[in-house]
């Protein structure tokens, strides 16, 4: 599998160029700043607003991803056991994705993080979790994941990178976005400022 060309990405256009050469730090420089910038112009305020909404009025969170992506699901589940009730992440040490699943219910919220190569699991796991109800939040590098279909909110955050393997500074940066929404609106409801939904 190739390499995937990088976008051009402000004052880093040299640095691609030196990057070809042999220069490593500004070649990734320029695919990260690129992918943070694609992520930025992505998702509107209205997507995070949503999925603050949805995570804050559910009875249970839980989150799951996979392989390389299981870093921001860390992140999430860190932030948010801080910041919410009922907050669990999928560990995958000896324990079934679908037996982690099945007991979400409508009132519930599911976040799946899943990047190209998309896990199949993950796919039939988000379609069983739509199927009893729950509210998905997806975060995936392309609105054209198949999972999208059932989400009820999609963020997207590129993951392309120098090498053969993602890079996830963008779901990262997404993910730290969403947590951001969630603390600010919390705020918010303990001042009483604003109501639930």
């Amino acid at each position: 599998m190739g390499c995937r060309n990088p976008h051009s990405c402000g004052t880093y256009r040299g640095d691609q160029k030196k990057g070809a050469q042999g220069n490593g730090s500004g070649y990734v420089c320029a695919y990260t700043l690129s992918n943070i910038q694609s992520t930025i112009a992505g998702n509107t305020e209205e997507q995070y607003r949503k999925a603050t909404s949805i995570l804050i009025n559910s009875d249970v969170k839980y989150i799951f991803s996979s392989r390389g992506s299981t870093c921001v699901g860390e992140f999430l589940n860190t932030i948010l056991r801080q910041t919410l009730p009922h907050v669990y992440n999928y560990g995958s040490h000896g324990q079934n994705m679908f037996d982690f699943a099945s007991d979400l219910k409508k009132g519930d919220a599911a976040v799946f993080i899943t990047y190209s190569r998309y896990s199949r699991l993950m796919y039939l796991t988000a379609e069983m979790v739509h199927k009893q109800g729950a509210s998905i939040i997806l975060l995936t590098d392309k609105p054209t994941c198949e999972t999208a279909k059932f989400a009820d909110v999609v963020l997207t955050a590129r993951g392309d990178s120098s090498e053969f393997y993602n890079s996830y500074v963008a779901g990262m940066f997404a993910a730290e976005m969403l947590c951001a929404y969630i603390c600010r609106r919390n705020k918010l409801l303990q001042s009483g400022a604003v109501g639930a939904h």
